[in-house]
């Protein structure tokens, strides 16, 4: 089962023979068939009648003894699908549609403060279209998200957003979500917004988030103060909100990275609620944090993304204007660019952010075997040791991972490793005796050691007067404490609790900053 709604026909591909060439030894050791069952499986359309899906499964049983005619097949099978796919994509009414947000430079105001001011006004714009009226209050209500490529820029942003000046008659609360933070805070940030972002409401109906308690005392504060018409609250999140989770926001702004990440946060608006949307809901920045800064010759679309000049695969331009086709976006966005590549994509992966993603792909899965020029040869070799498998089976691509006698080996993860990443320290924060907070990292010889001034982490609290318009105002100690019983203690709680993983820097001095509500960034938030 490949689980995905942007995967490409390569991946696809790519799964299929690494899991169908494990099958074929396995097959052989046991005496058993070397038949592969595949089904592929969409949500199709509810027919009442018949009361099942249909047009949404495909079925076909693949043998694997060639080599070429297995991976012929079910390229064919999977194709079929894909069409019968993209024609039930095309005649859903839309959901999402998109726009570019222009983001010119102008002055001498530094380029942060311009940037993240484009993002606040792509917030009021979407929200002016897509809010929900709350009865009791009356107050104009839009839950969004704005998603950011890295960690620091999101942090940044959070605080830009909680110090800047709104509209008089606006009032926002927002919070920071990414991956370094305290494991307890995080857990209990993500159990709050799987609770309230559930939005299945209905046409009409109020969203049970009205009837959280935590939402609910934002609204009454927002009312009782009697300025405000407008409340909306603000998601910021790095890549970690594209996947796994299950929430439901009214709008998004999205600072592209890749086609696949804007169709991921496609996903995470009205995922929900069924009906067409007349109004784009979804802005796409004309350039992302990095293509903004205009440094020539460096990647953009990196970290994450597809773009890597070292193995030519980079773009002409970081305009994204010019890389999606907007008018098509602003009708639907959908995965169809993903799922089924134009028919000259080669032609275009320098000009076109979906063709690029499918060249980077390509690059890196190596060409598939029917591709490669095939010598004939006087008696029928193995299929394992045929020219052609040899001819794509170097180390420098996932094909050599699962065929031929790679896979045996170490050697393909030593040429090309799947991820080049540094290794990330585990610390935990604890609690100490008396009441005191330090970073912790657990060796054998030493047990709990506070490393903070090594890995150049310091506490910077937030300041009062931003408090107020926090989403969620979170408590390390205070949720220990409430953990706390007969059998468990803050302080072993703290170690169980409060981990957290970073990649270290080779920096001397303090250049990493922690608070409760923003997680561990490179930003200093006090300034």
């Amino acid at each position: 089962m490949i689980s995905s709604a942007t995967i490409t026909p390569t991946l696809a591909l790519f799964y299929f023979n690494a899991y169908q060439l494990g099958w074929r030894i396995h097959a052989l050791s046991q005496q058993k068939s070397p038949q592969v069952g595949c089904i592929w499986v969409d949500e199709g359309q509810y027919n009442e009648k018949k009361n099942r899906c249909t047009h949404s499964c495909q079925i076909a049983t693949i043998n694997t003894a060639d080599d070429e005619k297995t991976l012929n097949y079910y390229r064919q099978y999977h194709a079929a699908f894909i069409e019968r796919r993209v024609k039930a994509l095309k005649s859903l009414v839309a959901r999402r549609k998109a726009f570019i947000v222009p983001m010119e430079k102008g002055g001498n105001t530094a380029l942060q403060p311009q940037y993240f001011a484009h993002i606040q006004q792509a917030i009021l714009d979407l929200h002016r279209n897509h809010f929900c009226s709350e009865m009791q209050t009356q107050l104009n209500v839009s839950f969004g998200v704005v998603r950011v490529a890295n960690i620091p820029v999101c942090v940044a942003l959070t605080h830009y957003l909680l110090t800047n000046e709104w509209p008089e008659d606006v009032e926002i609360r927002t919070m920071a979500y990414h991956s370094q933070q305290v494991l307890l805070l995080r857990h209990e940030q993500e159990k709050h917004l799987d609770a309230v972002l559930k939005r299945k409401e209905k046409m009409g109906e109020q969203p049970e988030a009205f009837q959280n308690t935590l939402i609910r005392q934002h609204l009454e504060q927002v009312h009782q103060q009697g300025k405000a018409k407008h409340l909306i609250f603000i998601l910021v999140a790095t890549p970690v909100e594209e996947v796994g989770r299950d929430h439901d926001f009214d709008w998004a702004v999205v600072e592209p990275s890749s086609y696949r990440s804007i169709i991921q946060m496609a996903g995470r608006v009205r995922r929900h609620r069924e009906g067409e949307i007349s109004s784009p809901n979804m802005a796409l920045l004309q350039y992302n944090w990095k293509g903004f800064l205009g440094n020539k010759g460096q990647d953009a679309f990196c970290k994450p993304g597809y773009e890597n000049g070292h193995l030519s695969l980079q773009l002409t331009t970081h305009d994204l204007y010019q890389l999606v086709d907007e008018q098509q976006l602003q009708q639907s966005v959908d995965a169809i660019p993903r799922i089924q590549p134009i028919l000259d994509w080669e032609k275009q992966q320098q000009t076109n952010l979906a063709c690029l993603e499918h060249a980077a792909i390509e690059r890196l899965m190596g060409r598939s075997p029917e591709k490669a020029q095939i010598k004939t040869t006087v008696r029928k070799r193995s299929s394992f040791l045929s020219e052609a498998t040899v001819a794509k089976n170097r180390p420098t691509t996932l094909w050599g991972y699962v065929s031929g006698g790679w896979w045996m080996t170490a050697l393909p993860q030593q040429f090309v490793s799947f991820r080049r990443s540094a290794p990330e320290v585990r610390l935990s924060l604890i609690l100490s005796a008396k009441n005191r907070l330090h970073f912790c990292e657990y060796s054998k010889d030493s047990g709990w050691v506070d490393n903070s001034q090594e890995y150049g982490i310091d506490f910077q609290p937030v300041a009062a007067r931003l408090i107020q318009r926090l989403w969620l105002v979170r408590d390390y100690q205070q949720s220990l404490e409430n953990r706390e019983n007969e059998y468990h203690q803050a302080e072993p709680l703290s170690k169980r609790y409060g981990e957290i993983s970073f990649s270290p820097r080779k920096v001397s001095g303090t250049h990493l900053h922690y608070n409760d509500q923003f997680g561990l960034s490179t930003f200093k938030v006090s300034e």
